[in-house]
């Protein structure tokens, strides 16, 4: 029998949380950062288990999460696989990176970032909710300096994602 190394209340609950964080993740983008917190907040893993164990999670959800798009026909012009395909290969490249230096961030510091992050994304999400969004900068993805913005981006959304377990479309 497979032991389990939390009690089964804990268990029901992460896998709960990790439920409707995949609804999330699938529906709206951001929701993985819930699974994070939990693993954060109620085990007393380090902080590089759980960011792995956070994109252990990410991987697959991700995978589905795009296979729906693809389904939908979400992803069938050339500028959105450009964006996805850039996006993608340079965010991995930053979250190599990411995890590397995760490794030399003390349990307490990856809380605080956690949190500081966390708090973060609400305030512009409520910010956004009110006053409305514009974007500051017209990106053209199929353009080389589009296909440069884009893979800074990705490797910048990639070593925070890599540092603190949390996935692109939260940042």
């Amino acid at each position: 029998m497979l032991a389990l190394p939390f009690d089964l209340s804990l268990v029901l609950l992460l896998v709960s949380i990790a439920f409707f964080s995949g609804i999330g993740i699938t529906t709206i983008g951001p929701g993985g950062i819930f699974v994070t917190i939990a693993l954060y907040s109620l085990t007393s893993l380090p902080s590089s288990q759980v960011a792995g164990t956070a994109h252990a999670t990410f991987v697959v959800t991700g995978l589905v999460g795009s296979a729906a798009y693809l389904h939908s026909g979400e992803m069938n012009t050339g500028e959105s696989r450009a964006i996805a395909i850039v996006l993608s290969g340079a965010s991995i490249l930053g979250a190599l990176v990411g995890a590397y230096v995760n490794t030399f961030v003390p349990r307490t510091v990856f809380g605080i970032l956690l949190g500081g992050v966390a708090m973060a994304v609400g305030g512009i999400i409520c910010y956004r909710e009110r006053r409305g969004f514009s974007p500051i900068y017209d990106l053209e993805p199929l353009t080389r300096p589009g296909r440069i913005v884009l893979a800074g981006l990705g490797f910048v959304l990639g070593v925070c994602s890599g540092l603190l377990g949390i996935g692109g479309p939260v940042l």
